[in-house]
């Protein structure tokens, strides 16, 4: 029987939803895991599911494993798993946490792969046997993700976006760009209630993350806070748009865009869209 504890030494900042910031997708990636809702009560079910991209004109089969372990209080790293927390292996799940884990986050282990790594359960023997590290990376990517359990009166929600565009034309309908122009405005729009209030009287911090096929994108991650704001200028809700500049690429080409957001409690969603030159 193969373990899987190998495989989950891995800075803590993987489960938090956030990954690596390259920001053009020229290979499998996996930009987001989500919860839905990323805080539960025990026995709650809470929907799991990923962002899982990969570059245009390609059709890779993927497959997944999940896993799910309860993370041990003051413990500095993520709880190892084992292949007895399997939960299951469709592009997403349903977990619901045992009574147990209350007042504790849970481990949600994602692993992801294409045929070139020979599959999720390959991927995943393989980083056992390799130190907790892919042995092919580029098409094998293995990911956590925290889901809290609580009975907290007022749980964390995802937040959501309402609108994503180009140039202010929609994404995908009718966003067009000149191959090798200028830079244009990317910008998306989240709904009002995506910004929750906490215990200390602030909102949520909320970030958006960007990604594209192609052309070259001035910020990977910008905030709907103004970079200056203070404690005192985040008890009133962020704005309700965020945005950066795209440059389009030299050749013509479709262009897939991705725009994830996230709280700073673990909430997450996202909108994709395609523009034509």
């Amino acid at each position: 029987m193969w373990r899987l504890h190998a495989i989950f030494f891995f800075p803590l900042i993987a489960c938090s939803g956030d990954l690596p910031p390259e920001d053009i997708v020229d290979k499998l990636r996996l930009l987001a895991v989500r919860a839905d809702p990323p805080e539960v009560m025990p026995s709650q079910p809470s929907h799991l599911d990923t962002l899982t991209v990969f570059p245009p004109d390609t059709n890779p089969t993927i497959s997944y494993l999940w896993l799910a372990c309860q993370d041990q209080p003051g413990t500095a790293s993520p709880t190892a798993c084992d292949v007895t927390s399997m939960i299951g292996a469709n592009s997403s799940e349903t977990y619901s946490p045992p009574p147990g884990a209350l007042g504790t986050d849970v481990i949600i282990t994602v692993i992801v792969a294409d045929e070139s790594a020979g599959g999720a359960t390959n991927c995943a023997i393989g980083a056992s046997e390799n130190g907790g590290a892919p042995t092919n990376p580029d098409h094998c990517i293995i990911a956590l993700k925290r889901l809290t359990v609580s009975q907290s009166p007022t749980p964390n929600h995802n937040p959501t976006l309402e609108s994503f565009t180009l140039a202010s034309a929609p994404l995908p309908d009718g966003a067009r760009f000149p191959v090798g122009g200028g830079a244009s405005q990317l910008a998306t729009a989240r709904s009002p209630d995506s910004a929750e209030p906490k215990q200390d009287g602030t909102y949520e911090q909320l970030y958006i993350s960007w990604y594209a096929t192609s052309g070259v994108l001035q910020d990977s991650r910008t905030s709907f806070y103004p970079s200056d704001c203070d404690p005192s200028c985040m008890k009133t809700p962020p704005p309700l748009t965020a945005s950066t500049q795209w440059t389009p690429p030299n050749s013509a080409s479709e262009v897939t865009f991705w725009a994830v957001i996230r709280d700073d409690r673990g909430g997450i969603a996202w909108l994709s869209g395609q523009a034509t030159p």
